[in-house]
């Protein structure tokens, strides 16, 4: 598919952008900022967050941006407030335009108008179809921590089930960290052909292993806990990855309180039930 990196073939619109570099962690733009510049990812990724509490020192990711697409776009359609901060998430190179340079593009050679906004419109719809996934797969799997687990075990297999309808194309194996004997053990695996054979034990954080392959280490008090290890049946693209990537951070989350929720249920059930046998004593 066509990307706007491809508009630089032809150097009279080339004219109208700036190409900036960013260093990793940078801030291109920060939310609630005057927009009026529009930004088309040349080489690295830009990872869109929105901050979490008022003193904005907490963040959700929302989307990584990788080469050949934009971000910021809405800046030369309005004059509006940055919704989110963008900040490079490696060394970045950005081509920049600022909306009066893109009404002086557009002036200059018109039927470049339509071949900009298809683009963007493409990719726009794309990115609001995986909002509205992710926004889906979060509800669903938040019923899980309304439900009263008193079992890790029983809740990572019933937030696998879950998580399964929205990836019919992967396979899902869960494993929980038994510290009696200090091993992982497999609580859950959807399709067994697809096995990767991956010691959760290898892996300190979450990552992708592969371009088919993501491990979330789940952590409690610094300890890995449990581990969800998502296989893809065919290999992904990059974009394919960042949307991917988003989605496994808003499950990390989930998942984590999930656990913790049912680690404190099952302590307090245990400590009631030896209570209740103090009191028959």
């Amino acid at each position: 598919m066509e990307n706007l990196l491809n508009l630089f073939s032809d150097d009279e619109i080339k004219k109208y952008f700036i190409l900036k570099n960013y260093q990793e962690n940078e801030i291109i733009f920060d939310e609630d900022e005057d927009s009026h510049t529009l930004y088309i990812v040349s080489d690295g990724d830009v990872v869109i967050e929105k901050a979490t509490n008022r003193e904005k020192t907490e963040f959700k990711d929302l989307a990584i941006i990788s080469r050949g697409s934009f971000l910021g776009e809405m800046a030369v359609f309005e004059n509006s407030k940055r919704t989110a901060r963008a900040r490079a998430l490696n060394n970045v190179s950005l081509f920049e335009i600022t909306k009066e340079d893109f009404l002086g593009l557009i002036k200059s050679n018109p039927e470049m108008l339509a071949r900009i906004l298809i683009l963007i419109i493409k990719t726009l719809s794309s990115r609001i179809a995986h909002t509205s996934e992710e926004l889906t797969l979060l509800y669903d799997i938040s019923k899980e921590l309304s439900e009263e687990h008193r079992d890790e075990k029983e809740f990572i297999s019933s937030v696998i089930d879950e998580i399964s309808l929205y990836f019919p194309e992967w396979d899902i194996e869960g494993y929980y960290y038994n510290p009696y004997n200090e091993e992982f053990e497999k609580i859950k695996e959807l399709d067994d052909k697809l096995n990767a054979k991956i010691n959760p034990d290898g892996y300190s954080s979450s990552r992708w292993i592969d371009n088919r392959t993501y491990i979330m280490q789940i952590k409690m008090k610094e300890k890995i806990a449990a581990s969800l290890i998502f296989i893809s049946k065919k290999e992904l693209l990059k974009n394919e990855i960042n949307d991917f990537t988003t989605i496994f951070n808003t499950i990390f989350h989930i998942v984590s309180n999930g656990i913790e929720k049912t680690r404190n249920n099952r302590e307090a059930y245990l400590l009631a039930k030896l209570r209740q046998k103090k009191g028959e004593l």
